[in-house]
């Protein structure tokens, strides 16, 4: 089971990285025609690290963040 999908040739298929990061960049090019503070270099990193960021200023432990985004929390040291 995958997050995100692609159809092709009728069936669904895993969304490659490559394909997937096409997206985020065509999504972040629309965007910032809206409002330029949205950087057309945007990549799927950022919305991992934004989301570890919202849980730790939310009070979150490190260690249960590691956990969550399956970080080998000594390799991050």
């Amino acid at each position: 089971m995958y997050l995100f999908y692609s159809r092709v040739g009728g069936k669904y298929v895993k969304l490659t990285e490559p394909a997937l990061d096409k997206r985020i960049k065509m999504y972040a090019a629309d965007a910032h025609k809206k409002c330029p503070e949205v950087s057309l270099n945007t990549h799927a990193h950022q919305f991992r690290h934004a989301k570890a960021t919202h849980w730790l200023e939310d009070g979150m432990n490190i260690i249960q963040i590691s956990f969550l985004l399956s970080l080998d929390l000594w390799k991050c040291a």
